[in-house]
């Protein structure tokens, strides 16, 4: 996928060019397509749209695209990957995480997270990673423990827990306490 190699390269406008090539290519054949065609199409543009927005931090762009890609999910689902589907809502999490919109992520982690069927683990993975921090920036304090636990045993049964998720794992009291009466720390969750 060229506009996948163009964002890691860091060419974002030709990213964007590309992708605009691909959303104008059924005007351009001249004939109509199936749906499969047209689901294609939407895969390919929307998406990768969503992703060059999410690594140029273009995150109220990335937002604004929300709901033309969830009318194109509703109905290219049929023809779409049932394993990408999760890369496609953890995008849409992403993009809600970063214009701020923590309830709204939350949703399309859980829709991830409570998903049984066929996943990836790299994209299962983050997804608890983005589902921590989302409970903490939302202060949901008494269900911390459990997430930060939950999401520990799972990276590692499945031997994803690399360097960088220890170290965000490896919580210090004094990031998930609260001072209490006479200046004394109570802590929320104990270290790892």
């Amino acid at each position: 996928e060229k506009t996948i190699t163009l964002n890691m390269v860091k060419a974002y406008d030709d990213a964007l060019a590309l992708t605009d090539k691909v959303e104008a290519l059924p005007e351009t054949l001249g004939f109509p397509l199936s749906t499969a065609q047209r689901a294609r199409i939407f895969d390919c543009h929307a998406f990768h749209r969503l992703e060059t927005y999410l690594w140029t931090e273009r995150f109220p762009e990335a937002v604004a695209l929300i709901p033309s890609l969830e009318k194109g999910l509703e109905e290219f689902r049929p023809w779409m990957n049932p394993v990408n589907l999760h890369s496609k809502y953890y995008r849409i999490a992403l993009a809600y995480l970063g214009n701020g919109h923590y309830e709204k992520s939350l949703e399309w982690v859980n829709t991830i997270l409570n998903d049984r069927g066929q996943f990836r683990r790299d994209i299962r993975s983050s997804v608890r990673i983005v589902n921590l921090i989302l409970h903490y920036e939302l202060g949901h304090d008494d269900l911390l423990e459990y997430v930060l636990r939950s999401t520990y045993r799972y990276l590692y049964k499945i031997e994803r827990l690399f360097e960088t998720e220890t170290i965000l794992l490896d919580v210090t009291p004094l990031t998930l306490g609260i001072e209490t009466l006479g200046g004394v720390m109570t802590r929320l969750i104990e270290r790892n």
